[in-house]
């Protein structure tokens, strides 16, 4: 998603646009440890887009096909909706 301001200037944006940018965005920060046996991600979060993640252990089931890694972000961290996270080797 690619948000845009109407003055083209990030520092000028309106509240909307703001909120438009922060709901549309899932990122974090810190580091990944990967426990193969059991297809699990063990997210260790310093930092996040949603501050209730800040200093957390966030899990996902993954599932990796060839060269494609795939997980899921449960409802209550989407808004309801179900952000599926595809990384690609």
């Amino acid at each position: 998603m690619i948000i845009v301001t109407a003055l083209n200037d990030k520092k000028r944006g309106t509240p909307d646009e703001y909120a438009s940018a922060l709901m549309g965005m899932s990122t974090h920060i810190g580091h990944i440890r990967v426990d193969s046996a059991n297809a699990l991600l063990y997210f260790n979060i310093d930092y996040a887009a949603y501050p209730n993640w800040n200093h957390t252990i966030q899990t996902r089931k993954f599932r990796l096909s060839g060269n494609e890694l795939y997980y899921e972000v449960p409802p209550s961290a989407g808004a309801g909706t179900i952000a599926v996270s595809v990384w690609e080797r």
